[in-house]
């Protein structure tokens, strides 16, 4: 669906991280009549709220009626099986979420960027290379709709722009044949995730692989991190193995969307470092301080623990179970980390971290507080969980990390 002017639209899930706000604003610039339903209180929603520009109808604390609906548009933190969908696709309502509204929309081309581990650093690599591309998707800083809404930022209406885009397995769930195949799709690769949302793995590896199911002949795949004619010399020194990985998917995309190896090559030393993702906070003589925040399952913490882990490296983990196997992580932290220099942060998957080994506490500023008292030479932040109970989301629990060491540093 494609032309929303004068159809009765529900958004479904507005939530808190500017994306569900993005798509409120460009429906309702392309005319639609705007219903909005979250299971939020309207105290809660107020900063949501207060950037929707627009007339629109809103509905908490009670089930939404799909009566009249000519269209649901899905927030992507609710699930594809949720009964208000399944009635939907019952009734043959068109059901879309922010991610193929954008990929039906752009007007240039689209590289399409998906995986457990790697895609936002990949995406924003490519990003890097690519110099007439803009980024969106899968960030509060570059919702999808965002991009669309902006067009004097972007000049969207040139066709020669690509679009890097980082697509989640929740963008994913929703796409079949009638979304545009992006011209260039990278899976990063495929890790046990999301388990708490998917029946298995296997549903979880098919739900990724609707970024390329459909596409069409001269249209790109690349699911490996193939060699690639660029020497990386001490790359792995400074961004870590993992990343080599990262950088080749991002250069073999870059370079299918007509990007020179030279050209790539001139621009490897002003890579850009994501924040949360093994980033150095806090550098002295005496000690160092990572935030890892987004590593948010078990093999996200092992490539953490495989870089800085040893006897002086304190590690502070813990947080929302996902349904998700820690035997390697447990085994790895025994091997690397000293019993008393592993803390835990209370949570739902922190009891399969063998919690009762290690110092337990119940909020992130004490277990920082705990962690500056052994003075090792790392402080490693790498939860390897979600991040839900204790945070409003990821984004949030990275950023009191922060505050809270900047806090205690500066007394």
């Amino acid at each position: 669906m494609n032309d929303f002017r004068n159809k009765r639209v529900l958004l479904f899930g507005l939530g808190l991280l500017d994306g569900g706000v993005a798509t409120a604003n460009w429906l309702i610039k392309q005319g639609a009549r705007l219903t909005i339903t979250d299971a939020k209180t309207r105290q809660q929603l107020a900063p949501s709220l207060k950037k929707i520009e627009g007339d629109f109808d809103l509905i908490l604390g009670k089930k939404p009626i799909l009566d009249g609906i000519e269209a649901l548009v899905l927030n992507p933190g609710v699930s594809f099986k949720h009964p208000l969908v399944l009635e939907a696709r019952k009734r043959k309502i068109p059901v879309v979420n922010e991610a193929i509204l954008f990929y039906n929309s752009w007007p240039g081309k689209i590289i399409g960027i998906t995986g457990t581990r790697g895609k936002t650093t990949t995406a924003h690599w490519t990003h890097h290379f690519i110099k007439n591309s803009i980024l969106a998707g899968n960030s509060p800083e570059h919702a999808f709709l965002d991009v669309l809404n902006d067009d004097t930022r972007y000049t969207i209406h040139d066709t020669r722009l690509w679009a890097v885009t980082e697509v989640s397995s929740f963008h994913l769930e929703l796409f079949d044949q009638s979304v545009r195949s992006p011209d260039i799709a990278v899976v990063t690769n495929i890790y046990r995730d999301h388990l708490n949302r998917y029946d298995s793995m296997g549903e979880y590896a098919e739900t990724k692989k609707n970024l390329y199911r459909w596409q069409k002949p001269g249209q790109i795949l690349i699911t490996e991190a193939k060699e690639i004619p660029l020497e990386l010399g001490n790359f792995e020194k400074i961004w870590g193995k993992h990343n080599i990985a990262n950088f080749r998917m991002a250069a073999l995309a870059a370079h299918h969307a007509g990007v020179s190896w030279d050209y790539i090559r001139s621009r490897i030393n002003t890579l850009p470092q994501l924040p949360y993702r093994q980033q150095i906070i806090f550098q002295s003589d005496v000690f160092t301080i990572i935030n890892d925040n987004n590593a948010t399952s078990p093999d996200g913490g092992i490539v953490a623990l495989e870089r800085f882990g040893g006897p002086d490296t304190v590690l502070i983990a813990g947080g929302t179970d996902a349904k998700l196997d820690f035997t390697k992580w447990n085994e790895l932290v025994e091997k690397k980390i000293k019993q008393q220099h592993v803390i835990l942060l209370e949570g739902s998957a922190t009891t399969k971290m063998n919690a009762a080994r290690y110092t337990l506490h119940t909020t992130l500023a004490d277990c920082i507080q705990s962690a500056l008292a052994l003075n090792p030479k790392i402080i490693l932040f790498s939860p390897a969980c979600k991040s839900f109970e204790k945070f409003a989301n990821e984004y949030d629990r990275g950023e009191q990390f922060n505050t809270c060491v900047e806090n205690m540093l500066s007394k």
